[in-house]
């Protein structure tokens, strides 16, 4: 059968090993692969694609947008969360009754979303393994905190708070990725919360 050279591009499957199986089979495959450069090559891939998410997330620039003060800061964050909890019909107290550290969670919660970059540089669908995704984003909600930290003091010990919340959360994914790396599994797949 003849085929025009126009449509070869088409026809022609002649793709890299590592190419074939990232598109065909998928990475347990490539672990079974007969040829010992492939299953070198995906088992190098997992731990430097972490490696360059994290690193790519700490080289981001952190920069806030932000005129009021701390006192006006946690009115309007207040208001958002109220406003907020009542489209999802709950009921928030007032701001007078409101404990200080809830407040304080929602303020720093508010500069992080309202007055950053952050959900503009959080990636959604960008990587193909959750691990990876979820690591560019924790790195950078850290990075966000350290920076609301320096600014506004008085909100330092909320930061460290969810800081070390979500930084225990990071550590078990690296575990969790070291583990099935030694058991010749490759990146985990994202568990069900």
């Amino acid at each position: 059968m003849h085929i025009p050279p126009r449509y070869q591009a088409f026809v022609d499957s002649d793709q890299e090993p590592m190419e074939r199986l990232r598109k065909g089979r998928g990475r347990l495959a490539a672990y079974r692969s007969s040829n010992p450069d492939v299953r070198k090559a995906v088992r190098l891939t997992t731990r430097s694609e972490l490696n360059k998410v994290r690193r790519s997330a700490r080289s981001l620039k952190i920069t806030m947008t932000c005129d009021e003060t701390l006192a006006d800061l946690r009115v309007l964050a207040y208001n958002t969360y109220a406003e907020l909890a009542w489209d999802d019909g709950r009921r928030v107290p007032d701001i007078e009754k409101m404990r200080p550290e809830n407040l304080d969670r929602v303020t720093v919660n508010y500069i992080r979303h309202n007055r950053t970059k952050y959900d503009h540089t959080l990636i959604v669908n960008s990587l193909n393994s959750n691990d990876l995704r979820r690591s560019y984003n924790i790195e950078l909600k850290i990075k966000c905190l350290a920076e609301i930290a320096r600014v506004f003091p008085d909100l330092a010990l909320e930061c460290e708070r969810q800081r070390l919340a979500v930084s225990r959360s990071l550590k078990e994914a690296v575990d969790r990725i070291a583990a099935n790396e030694e058991a010749g599994l490759g990146l985990p797949h994202a568990e069900a919360a």
